[in-house]
């Protein structure tokens, strides 16, 4: 709320944004058992910045199932979206690490 009350001094709030980073701070603390800090920080994350430039070789290899294939193994126009896969695979396995240690 201190955040919006501070952008509330502009003449306009896209208040979109905000809906979003509150979104991604949610989703990285019940998935990832960690914050974006995008409401604290009030700009979109780098991790985030990549999901977003992974989506493009999606949009164009999708209904190439071969093609998608392909990007993903030689990492031509891919390269985001196969950075994203390497990174949320790390943070999963730490995830489920964390899990784990917590039940025993």
């Amino acid at each position: 709320m201190s955040q919006l009350k501070e952008q509330a001094k502009s003449p306009s709030v896209r208040f979109t944004n905000w809906a979003n980073f509150y979104s991604f701070d949610v989703m990285g603390d019940v998935g990832f058992s960690r914050s974006f800090g995008m409401v604290e920080k009030g700009e979109e994350d780098e991790m985030i910045k990549l999901l977003h430039e992974s989506m493009s070789p999606l949009s164009i290899f999708g209904h190439i199932n071969w093609g998608l294939n392909l990007a993903t193994r030689t990492a031509v126009g891919a390269k985001a979206l196969v950075d994203h896969i390497d990174w949320t695979s790390k943070v999963m396995d730490e995830r489920a690490k964390v899990r784990t240690s917590s039940l025993f």
